[in-house]
C-alpha cells in the first residue's frame, strides 16, 4: 500500500471506523460557530502514516486537506461549532469542489459529517458517531429525528435545529461516539 503524503481527516475516520453518518443539513450557524487557532497546523497519527493540514480559510472557517499520493491538492471546508458544553466539527464540500463535470455536479448532493471534539491540545481527539449505536438508538426512539437509510448507512434529514439538539443529546450518551486515532501536532 502506498503511503499517502497527506490524506484528509475524513478518509482517516472512514478507514478507522467503516462508515460515516451523513446529513443533508449542517449544524453550523452564525450563533454557534467559533474559531480556535490551536486547531491550525499539521496533525498526524503517531506513526506518521496519515497527516492532515488544517488552515485558516477566513470567515471563521477552516480548510482540512493536503495532497494525495498523486500530488493532487484538496481541501474540505470545516466549521467548529459550540453547542452546549460540546464542540463539534461540521464538514461539507462546497458544490464548486466538483469541477468541470456538469453531469456529475447535478447528480451529487453535498452532505455534512459531524465529529465531536474531545480535545484540541496537546493532542487532537475527535470522535465520530457510532453507526451501530446510532441505529440501535433510532430503533428504540422512533420519531426522535428525521432520517433515511442509504446503502445501510444513516443519513440525517431533519432541520439544522433538530440535528443540533440531537447531537448534543447523543454526546451525553456513553459510547454514542467512537474515538478516532489521536492526532499529534507535526509542525
Amino acid at each position: 500500500m502506498k503511503k499517502a503524503i497527506l490524506i484528509g481527516i475524513m478518509a482517516m475516520f472512514v478507514l478507522a471506523a467503516g462508515c460515516v453518518t451523513r446529513s443533508i443539513n449542517g449544524i453550523a450557524t452564525e450563533n454557534n460557530i467559533v474559531f480556535d487557532e490551536n486547531l491550525l497546523g499539521i496533525w498526524g497519527e503517531a506513526d506518521g502514516d496519515s497527516v492532515v493540514m488544517i488552515t485558516d480559510a477566513g470567515e471563521n472557517t477552516y480548510t482540512f486537506g493536503g495532497k494525495d499520493e498523486n500530488g493532487e491538492v484538496y481541501g474540505l471546508p470545516v466549521h467548529l461549532c459550540r453547542m452546549g458544553d460540546y464542540l463539534f466539527l461540521d464538514m461539507s464540500p462546497k458544490e464548486s469542489d466538483i469541477k468541470g463535470n456538469i453531469m456529475l455536479s447535478i447528480h451529487l448532493l453535498p452532505t455534512h459529517t459531524f465529529y465531536l471534539v474531545d480535545q484540541i491540545q496537546p493532542t487532537l481527539k475527535l470522535k465520530m458517531i457510532s453507526d451501530s449505536r446510532l441505529q440501535e438508538y433510532l430503533a428504540a426512539h422512533p420519531g426522535k429525528i428525521a432520517y433515511t437509510i442509504v446503502d445501510g448507512n444513516v443519513v440525517l434529514t431533519d432541520s439544522t435545529e433538530n440535528i443540533q439538539a440531537f447531537l448534543v443529546e447523543l454526546a451525553g450518551i456513553k459510547d454514542a461516539f467512537e474515538p478516532a486515532d489521536d492526532l499529534y501536532r507535526m509542525d
